[in-house]
């Protein structure tokens, strides 16, 4: 009991460092939610590309990336939210089918980028989700 006590005050109450400040603007909530999204696309990207993780994985990471640069926008930044996403989706989608035809990837796991590649395309022509 005394060991417990000793390591529950030696460790600080977050063993993790949050990102953002206690106390944030909405605009620079939007930011670092933008930035976080980005930044674990990119390593569900990574990780999908070394095998550890799926295209749901990785497409998930985009939508949410689409959904934090989209949140609140307007106009041409909204067209612009959904063509970076469809283009995140049209290379998920190359990705996968060379993987597939290698045999690192399942033929199932390129129809279901096709599926997300197609359905970013079909956003960017209405011009919403």
């Amino acid at each position: 009991m005394l060991f417990a006590l000793c390591v529950s005050a030696a460790v600080p109450s977050r063993a993790f460092a949050d990102p953002t400040p206690t106390k944030s603007s909405a605009a620079d909530l939007a930011k670092a939610r933008s930035d976080l999204a980005a930044t674990a696309y990119a390593s569900a990207l990574a990780r999908f590309e070394s095998g550890s993780a799926t295209v749901e994985d990785v497409a998930r990471w985009s939508l949410r990336w689409l959904d934090s640069t989209s949140d609140g926008a307007t106009g041409k930044a909204v067209g612009l939210a959904l063509a970076a996403h469809a283009a995140r989706m049209h290379d998920l989608a190359d990705k996968t089918a060379a993987a597939s035809k290698t045999g690192r990837s399942y033929a199932a796991d390129a129809d279901v980028a096709s599926y997300y590649r197609i359905e970013a395309d079909l956003w960017v022509t209405r011009g919403r989700r």
